[in-house]
């Protein structure tokens, strides 16, 4: 990948209101504003999915030197932003939501104005009182967001029937629902991801996960810890959250405590026998949990940080690997 080969296109929308004003005019029109990657503009982008919460996206955008008419118009309440990003042959979108809180400083000679964004949580906020009667846990889900304007993408079924009664608000129930039923939810650019945390390796097809290597983008080494896995690559926009990816990497590191190792896994250096075990078993299928995109059109950040959790072959027992 080369830097100079960088992408970005950031869209920011006014809310649509009737009768706005402006100087020169009177419309009803919504203004949009385009940001590439020849503007200086410095992102972090953080998203989490999880069994026991729902996360809502976060990000924090700055853009330099902007006017200030430009820096008014993105200020109104309601404001929305996407961004895609990556590289000319290599780009996805990275994110999308609504703009909570701006700010404006003077840096020497420049004015930078970062943007406070999150995911909406519009359809998420509203209360749901569910009393379910012979449905399994799939069909459960499926219908709580078709009646709530969810987009979603729910690709397996469970025949666990649901028997118990929910309340909250309708971010908190599925919550519950996927923390009762072992079921992964992530947000991702506005689609609301689930996946099953009992799959096995075997279930997973290639076609089904990404491969990340050191030909794709993979940098350094990956850590192993405790929880799983993390990795640092070139900004990764087609994993989203919740995302399978297959992971070879020929060396890792390790965060285990106060255990640090550096194994060889090319050359079969002599190794303890917890690194030895840890060794065969660390490249494989994973899912992406937590991803954080960091990004500096005139830096050199523009990076993706992964946290995976081992998707294990059938019958293997975690805790014989530690």
């Amino acid at each position: 990948m080369i830097y100079v080969d960088r992408y970005l296109r950031l869209t920011v929308r006014q809310p649509f209101i009737a009768g706005r004003e402006t100087e020169n005019m009177t419309t009803s029109l919504s203004q949009t504003f385009i940001f590439d990657q020849n503007w200086k503009i410095v992102f972090r982008i953080r998203k989490n999915a999880s069994a026991t919460f729902l996360s809502f996206n976060t990000a924090e955008i700055s853009i330099y030197n902007m006017t200030s008419a430009m820096r008014q118009a993105l200020s109104l309440p309601g404001t929305t932003v996407s961004m895609v990003a990556g590289y000319k042959d290599y780009k996805g979108a990275i994110f999308e939501g609504v703009v909570n809180n701006l700010t404006t400083v003077k840096q020497a000679t420049e004015l930078v104005t970062t943007l406070y964004c999150s995911g909406d949580a519009t359809n998420y906020d509203k209360g749901c009182s569910i009393s379910p009667q012979n449905i399994t846990v799939t069909q459960l889900l499926a219908n709580i967001c078709n009646s709530n304007g969810i987009t979603y993408k729910l690709p397996f079924s469970r025949s666990d029937v649901v028997s118990k009664s929910y309340n909250g608000t309708v971010s908190q129930v599925i919550a519950q629902i996927c923390y009762d039923f072992a079921i992964s939810a992530g947000l991702d650019d506005g689609v609301l991801i689930f996946k099953d945390k009992n799959v096995t390796q075997e279930q997973i097809s290639e076609t089904d996960a990404i491969q990340l290597t050191p030909d794709s983008g993979l940098l350094g080494n990956p850590t192993v810890t405790d929880s799983g896995m993390n990795v640092h690559a070139f900004i990764q926009p087609t994993i989203k959250v919740n995302d399978y990816f297959t992971l070879y990497a020929p060396y890792a590191d390790y965060n285990l405590g106060n255990l640090t190792l550096r194994p060889n896994a090319v050359r079969g250096d002599n190794l303890t026998a917890l690194a030895h075990i840890d060794t065969r078993n660390y490249n494989g299928v994973y899912m992406a949990l937590s991803i954080i995109h960091n990004g500096d059109t005139r830096g050199n950040s523009w990076y993706t940080d992964i946290q995976g959790s081992r998707i294990w072959p059938k019958g293997q027992n975690p805790n014989a690997t530690r």
